[in-house]
C-alpha cells in the first residue's frame, strides 16, 4: 500500500551471469503502478545490438529509468542515466552524488563517443562474444563445471571452497589467464567461485587453453 514504489534491478546480473526477467518485472510495476530502475552495466555493449536487455526484448519504452556504464563492454570511464524529462531533470537537481561531482574530462567523452559510434557499426559484436561465451561454457560444462545460470559473457565456475577457489585462482594465472576470484560474503556461502568474463578478441586457441587449464583444476 505503499504511495511511492521502486523496482530496481541488474539486466545481467555479475556474479552469476544470468539475466533478470525483465519481462515480469515490467508487468508487476505497470500492475502495481511502480517505477522501474534497470541497470544495463553487464548488457550495455552486449545485448540487443549493444543497447541492452531492454532492448532486446522490446521493453524499453516500459521502464522508467535506464543506467548503465562506458567502463565495461565500452572499455572507457564514466556512465548514464536515461529516462523522462521529468526525471532526469529532477536528478541533476536533486541528485547530490551528480551535484557535487567533477564533470567527465574531454578525452573521457571523446572516446565515450568513438565507443558507441563503433557500437553502431558494429552492432552484432554482442552476438558474437555471446557466441563464444556459449563455445567456452559448453566446453566446461562438458568437463564436469557447474556454471550457475549463466547465459552471457560472464561465466562463472563454481569451485565452492574458499581456500580451493584462491589456489585455483593462483593457477589460472600461472597459465596466464586472469579469472576473478570470488568468495563470500560477495556470493553465498559455500559458492566460492572462479568468474571468467570473455573478451570478443579471443580466438579458439585461447578458449581452448582456458578450458585445457580448467580442467586442470580437478587433478591440481
Amino acid at each position: 500500500d505503499t504511495k511511492e514504489k521502486i523496482i530496481v534491478t541488474d539486466s545481467v546480473f555479475s556474479m552469476d551471469g544470468d539475466r533478470a526477467d525483465l519481462t515480469e518485472i515490467v508487468h508487476l510495476a505497470e500492475k502495481y503502478n511502480a517505477l522501474t530502475v534497470v541497470d544495463e552495466a553487464h548488457a550495455t555493449g552486449v545485448l540487443g545490438h549493444g543497447r541492452g536487455l531492454a532492448h532486446e526484448l522490446g521493453l524499453e519504452k516500459r521502464i522508467d529509468i535506464h543506467m548503465g556504464t562506458f567502463s565495461k563492454a565500452l572499455g572507457s570511464f564514466g556512465a548514464y542515466i536515461a529516462g523522462s524529462s521529468d526525471i532526469t531533470d529532477y536528478i541533476r537537481n536533486k541528485g547530490r552524488a551528480f551535484i557535487f561531482t567533477t564533470s567527465l574530462p574531454p578525452a573521457v567523452i571523446g572516446a565515450n563517443i568513438g565507443a558507441l559510434k563503433w557500437l553502431k557499426h558494429n552492432p552484432d559484436s554482442g552476438y558474437q562474444l555471446l557466441e563464444k561465451a556459449e563455445n567456452l561454457r559448453s566446453a566446461l560444462n562438458e568437463a564436469g563445471f557447474d556454471t550457475a545460470d549463466s547465459s552471457t559473457q560472464i561465466i562463472p565456475v563454481i569451485i565452492g571452497d574458499n581456500f580451493a577457489v584462491q589456489q585455483a585462482g593462483k593457477l589460472l594465472e600461472e597459465a596466464n589467464i586472469k579469472a576473478g576470484v570470488i568468495r563470500p560474503p560477495t556470493v553465498p556461502e559455500g559458492t566460492a567461485r572462479l568468474r571468467l568474463s570473455v573478451r570478443l578478441d579471443l580466438d579458439d586457441e585461447e578458449i581452448r587453453h582456458v578450458v585445457s587449464s580448467v580442467r586442470r583444476l580437478k587433478n591440481a
